[in-house]
């Protein structure tokens, strides 16, 4: 299977859409296991996980991957018909969703999967890894990954966000269109007269939680330094030139994981994860490639699309050069 480069294609909430004043856009990623490896180490993975190539769906290829899988990333060309029955899904997906928002006690539920949209253009690769490392965040807690890293401070922040909380905490770190701090206009000298007949207590609550307002400002800001940063560094250090970040590229990452003993495909471009089964641990890279045979390959092949690329995120380090 080729490199190749992810999708253009994101879905955005428009009432958000709207009070954004630029959309972020990403450089595609290229699919390739050493330079995701080294990503997603900058991005504070543990240094015990590596991607590696899944060179087929038969039995004997699966076989030669090199290790435990913990997760697999496919990349897979956007066709018609994925298109024509992505939007038809959607429909029942709606459904889960709303029915799982009515509970929200399930909602950190240790069977259901980290998920996030995808709101930034290009940014499915990197959407796939926060998807494909999140069960290990899931299992054993933020400190699985390197201290102050990007993945630690990521997942700790949006634990308990819904699905279109994360992609905006990740597209817009900072939201000026909710800074309260400007006294510079009528409404600021309103709020200034009200908060001078507080009493003390409520004066003291005030300052408290415009400390803390500042605060996840800063980190928000540190964290979108360093994902853009990582990310711009990955997507030049691949073997072919990325193509420009406006140009529309009709292929796409997804992740697919194991949790609660289900097999998940998360795609930043649904709404809601995708349940595919039963699965365990030891049988999730064999009962991932049934899945991606029958939902991805057969109707893409079909249409003459073969531009799929797999990968495994797996336990180990990858072998040195010449091993």
């Amino acid at each position: 299977m080729a490199n190749e480069q992810e999708t253009t294609h994101v879905v955005v909430d428009q009432t958000k859409q709207q009070k954004r004043k630029k959309r972020r856009n990403w450089l595609p990623l290229e699919a390739n296991p050493e330079v995701l490896t080294k990503y997603a180490r900058a991005l504070g993975a543990p240094s015990s996980s590596s991607f590696a190539d899944v060179y087929g769906l038969e039995e004997e290829l699966l076989a030669m991957v090199p290790g435990k899988a913990l997760a697999l990333l496919l990349l897979f060309p956007i066709t018609k018909t994925y298109e024509d029955k992505r939007v038809e899904q959607q429909k029942e997906l709606t459904k889960l969703k709303d029915e799982r928002e009515k509970d929200d006690e399930e909602r950190d539920s240790s069977s259901f999967p980290y998920f996030t949209r995808q709101t930034i253009g290009n940014a499915c690769g990197t959407v796939g890894l926060l998807h494909s490392f999140a069960p290990i965040a899931g299992k054993v807690g933020s400190s699985a990954f390197a201290a102050g890293s990007f993945f630690e401070r990521f997942y700790s922040a949006t634990a308990s966000m819904g699905f279109d909380e994360r992609a905006e905490y990740l597209e817009s770190p900072v939201d000026d269109a909710d800074d309260d701090d400007d006294d510079d206009d009528e409404g600021g000298e309103q709020k200034k007269k009200e908060s001078e007949k507080k009493g003390e207590g409520e004066q003291g609550d005030e300052t408290a939680k415009k400390r803390r307002s500042e605060e996840e400002k800063k980190t928000r800001a540190a964290l979108a330094a360093s994902i853009d940063a990582a990310h711009a560094a990955a997507a030049v250090a691949g073997d072919t030139r990325p193509p420009g970040a406006d140009e529309d590229v009709d292929l796409h990452f997804v992740a697919f994981v194991e949790t609660g003993g289900r097999l998940w495909e998360l795609d930043g471009r649904k709404i809601f994860p995708v349940d595919h089964g039963a699965t365990s641990p030891e049988t999730l890279l064999r009962d991932a490639a049934a899945a991606i045979k029958k939902e991805f390959v057969d109707s893409a092949t079909a249409e003459g699309s073969i531009n799929f690329n797999l990968l495994a995120l797996v336990e180990g380090a990858p072998p040195e050069d010449g091993e």
